[in-house]
């Protein structure tokens, strides 16, 4: 490669490799004259081009929001004032977050049952000859079904007993329940109950406001977030400049309790905390109808079956579910303002929320593969600012970046911040929070980091350096000879509710997903820690690649010879997707119990050589990309402690050895050498 001409052109122009900076406020006051805002403003953008940021996410102003003609006009001057200071900005979809509201107004002045729903489970054991009653819990909306079952509580019954209720119940809007229990001994009643999704979820308890929240699989809703604020973006900026991307943030559905205690400073709708908190899943409008439709019959006489169950029938009615939401979710939000965007030149960015672990996916969101697909630029949230918890958690840029290779976006975005650590990071560490995020697939940094972390000068060098990174790094393909499955319908099968717990607790209480998550951690730190690089891939990916000679080859060009299947249900799709690959000659190492995680590092060194091999040394994270006139490795030490390993190449005589942060660069045997990294360090390999 040439790198003399690379950083060269770096130098020349830095401001597309530079991270941004999410910049909401400028903090004049409302009064403030136009020739004022934008004195302040100009202040702002100065300093931040003085600290090496290539530009901002900001939005119009959240006083009036979106109704206040003369901050328009503001953020019209500001986008032009980018232009003219070879600033790129990004757009910021929402008053705060989660994406959707339009800060009130989609449901405000919209249709007000377009909020989010659930349905909710209350069951009741009565006692032989004791009458059954189940009063309608203040604050749902009607009832869906009830059943009763002849036992103590639900977990007893075996899956023929819980297919088998005692009685059905013919209830409808809001009914008590009142029985006799003529058996001579316990009966379950189990009751479901439509609701809106607000009390105890993640549209109240988040640090920006409490408001009601749309259903992300209503249509309607999503077309009117689209007409409230992307279509006055783009109607109302046009003409002033290049707009980079629109930042959608943390959309989800809304079922789970979640950060129960924490309370925004604002509230635009009140709430009511004596509300019962049932165990509950995600509903809306056509979600029965959906699934009627696509497999076959009423979801109603199974319903029970979102809530309790570890039979096959159970199993199988909950991955369906689950599908069926996730589809819902991918057309109605995800395609429809994708679309919307591709047709007014408008890339689609953001992230949605809590992408760490898989057992949440089936509750927040669904298969990440099929919705992330529709972001032009798919991206991330990393809450933490130091380097080895973002190596625990690498779990995120690998899902996103993996997702970005298979669809052939260009361009992964992380929103990175130390709100984990109340903002206090070090400079290493700051540094080290871009560069390992890189080596995981990351190339674009939003940054919520204080505007105050740094001085000038300390902020423009760390900005600078990733930017010199991502020059030479940028735009080489992927080299990975690894794919590992992305076990989604097995997380759904076994996804159930459990009371009135925050999901954090709950989810422990599936065994399945747990062992599965667990599986597909460890093999993923299987290959991060031999410096193996590799993509998740889910089922439809797999589906649709090209066989031939060994390898699969993806719909976004990457090539794989070796697939890794961490421990997971065995269902007919699975099945039938291993047997063509391995008539094909792929290699296949199936994980298939707890234990089998421990015999895979012996696999994996038997039949995969990584593009630098190196000793003993898990803290070290690398990537590989090829490009036309070379190759090139970034080595990123995710620790505090300084990393001295002995290191070889297989494929190249000699390397140049750079480190983007100091510039030094050494020529070195690629045959036999060494790699010294510095506490949070990172060096590229050039061949």
């Amino acid at each position: 490669m040439k790198i003399d001409a690379l950083l060269q052109n770096f130098k020349e122009n830095p401001v597309p490799y530079l991270p941004l900076s999410l910049t909401h406020g400028f903090g004049y006051p409302l009064h403030a004259s136009i020739t004022e805002k934008q004195q302040t403003i100009r202040a702002v953008l100065e300093d931040l081009q003085a600290k090496g940021f290539g530009g901002l996410v900001t939005n119009v102003c959240q006083a009036e929001y979106l109704r206040n003609d003369e901050e328009w006009t503001i953020l019209r001057w500001l986008v032009q004032t980018c232009t003219e200071m070879g600033l790129r900005v990004w757009l910021y979809d929402e008053k705060g977050y989660p994406s959707g509201g339009a800060g009130g107004l989609t449901l405000d002045e919209g249709n007000p049952d377009w909020q989010a729903q659930g349905l909710a489970m209350k069951s009741v054991t009565f006692a032989a000859g004791e009458a059954i009653s189940v009063p309608f819990p203040k604050g749902h909306t009607s009832v869906y079904a009830a059943y009763a079952w002849k036992a103590a509580c639900l977990e007893e019954l075996s899956e023929e007993a819980l297919l088998s209720p005692w009685k059905t119940y013919a209830l409808d809007g809001q009914t008590d329940l009142t029985d006799e229990n003529t058996t001579d001994g316990p009966v379950t009643v189990a009751v479901f109950y439509r609701k809106p999704m607000y009390e105890g979820t993640h549209a109240i308890h988040n640090v920006c406001e409490a408001r009601r929240y749309i259903d992300v699989s209503n249509k309607e809703a999503v077309a009117a977030f689209l007409d409230n604020t992307y279509r006055p973006y783009v109607e109302k900026l046009a003409g002033t400049g290049k707009i980079e991307a629109i930042f959608t943030d943390e959309p989800s559905y809304m079922a789970a309790y979640i950060n129960l205690g924490l309370f925004p400073g604002s509230v635009h709708d009140a709430f009511d905390e004596s509300m019962e908190m049932l165990p509950s899943v995600n509903w809306g409008a056509d979600v029965a109808n959906r699934f009627a439709s696509t497999w076959g019959y009423d979801l109603q006489s199974r319903i029970y079956c979102l809530f309790t169950g570890h039979g096959e029938e159970s199993m199988r009615v909950r991955q369906q579910f689950y599908s069926v939401l996730s589809d819902l979710y991918e057309q109605n939000f995800f395609a429809q303002i994708s679309d919307f965007c591709a047709r007014h030149d408008l890339p689609f960015s953001g992230h949605v929320l809590l992408e760490d672990d898989i057992r949440y996916h089936p509750v927040f969101e669904g298969n990440f593969f099929s919705l992330l697909r529709h972001m032009h630029i798919p991206g991330i949230d990393m809450l933490h600012g130091v380097p080895e918890r973002i190596r625990v958690d690498a779990f995120t840029p690998k899902l996103i970046s993996s997702i970005a290779h298979t669809y052939s976006r260009p361009h992964v975005m992380s929103e990175i911040s130390a709100h984990a650590q109340g903002g206090k990071v070090t400079p290493e560490q700051f540094y080290g929070t871009m560069t390992t995020q890189y080596a995981l697939g990351v190339d674009v940094f939003t940054s919520y980091f204080s505007k105050q972390l740094l001085d000038a000068p300390a902020y423009a060098r760390y900005n600078h350096a990733v930017g010199r990174i991502d020059r030479i790094m940028g735009g080489g393909k992927h080299a990975a000879e690894v794919a590992v499955y992305y076990p989604i319908e097995t997380i759904q099968a076994d996804t159930i509710p459990h009371g009135s717990e925050q999901i954090y607790s709950w989810m422990h209480k599936n065994p399945l997903a747990t062992a599965c998550w667990n599986s597909v951690r460890d093999s993923m730190n299987v290959l991060l820690d031999r410096q193996i690089d590799f993509d998740f891939l889910d089922a439809e990916a797999l589906e649709k690649a090209r066989m031939g000679n060994g390898q699969f080859t993806v719909p976004g060009g990457e090539s794989f010879r070796v697939l890794v299947v961490p421990y997971c249900l065995d269902t007919p799709r699975l099945t039938s997707i291993l047997e063509r690959l391995r008539t094909h000659g792929v290699i296949i190492l199936r994980l298939g119990d707890t234990e089998s995680p421990a015999r895979l590092p012996e696999e994996i060194d038997a039949v995969v050589t990584p593009a630098i091999r190196l000793n003993n040394t898990p803290q070290i994270l690398s990537l590989c990309r090829d490009h036309d006139d070379g190759r090139s490795i970034l080595l990123v030490n995710t620790t505090p402690e300084e990393v001295h390993a002995p290191a070889q190449i297989s494929f190249s005589d000699t390397a140049t050895l750079y480190d983007p942060l100091t510039e030094e660069r050494n020529t070195i045997s690629a045959q036999d050498f060494s790699v010294t990294l510095p506490p949070y360090g990172a060096k590229i390999l050039i061949l």
